[in-house]
């Protein structure tokens, strides 16, 4: 009981749980959690098939990779330029994918969420 003889009030919910909890239960936010969880597996995926491609091809297929392409340019240090060449190619493609089809989504959470915190 307070002073007044009343009882005390329950705690209110801070607004910014208030607003993040009605985000969440978007289908927008699963929507934007779903394209950026299958993007970054594919980057992911992408990467990590070509890195362990590549160390397989080196150690089980050695009489390939020591092959020469060109002078003394041999199809392994061919195939290790290539790996090099994957990895800002695919930060290149995640980049992209996430200012084309995520960026807008999440700006338009964003001013739900500037919304909601605002109008409580």
């Amino acid at each position: 009981m307070t002073m007044a003889g009343a009882p005390p009030s329950p705690p209110r919910e801070p607004v910014e749980t208030y607003a993040y909890e009605q985000i969440r239960a978007t289908g927008e936010y699963r929507q934007l959690r779903r394209r950026r969880r299958s993007v970054s597996f594919t980057a992911t995926a992408v990467i990590l098939t070509v890195y362990l491609g590549n160390v397989l091809l080196a150690n089980e297929a050695r009489d390939l990779m020591s092959s020469t392409v060109a002078g003394h340019t041999t199809v392994g240090l061919a195939l290790g330029l290539a790996v090099c060449m994957a990895v800002p190619l695919a930060a290149w493609w995640y980049q992209r994918r996430l200012a084309t089809d995520l960026d807008p989504l999440a700006d338009q959470l964003a001013a739900a969420l500037k919304y909601l915190r605002g109008h409580r």
